[in-house]
């Protein structure tokens, strides 16, 4: 979160920082320089298909503790973990475990 007020604030201070579009973006952006990064010098279509569909254990700075995003070329799918939350009346708070959506082929 320190990252991501920090970047806000250098980049783009006019800006709601809690706004849900913010976030999105700057969550999105993160991965997409993940995926560059892992192209190298390499950055043909293919290369960055094949980084993108091979993402190991990528925990983003706006990920809740214990989350993480992976794809494999059968599993494009980057968002296969949530967690529950209710609220409070004042805060939305987390329970239960993380749940991971797993992928099954037939």
């Amino acid at each position: 979160m320190k990252r991501y007020k920090a970047f806000m604030a250098k980049y783009a201070p006019a800006e709601d920082a809690n706004s849900g579009i913010a976030t999105y973006g700057y969550s999105t952006a993160a991965l997409l320089a993940h995926i560059i990064k892992q192209c190298g010098d390499n950055l043909t279509r293919a290369n960055i298909m094949t980084q993108a569909t091979n993402i190991k254990d990528f925990v983003a700075d706006l990920a809740l503790p214990g989350m993480a995003t992976s794809t494999t070329p059968d599993d494009w799918r980057i968002n296969k973990q949530f967690q529950m939350m209710r609220f409070d009346g004042q805060r939305w708070v987390l329970f239960g475990p993380i749940l991971t959506d797993e992928y099954k082929t037939n």
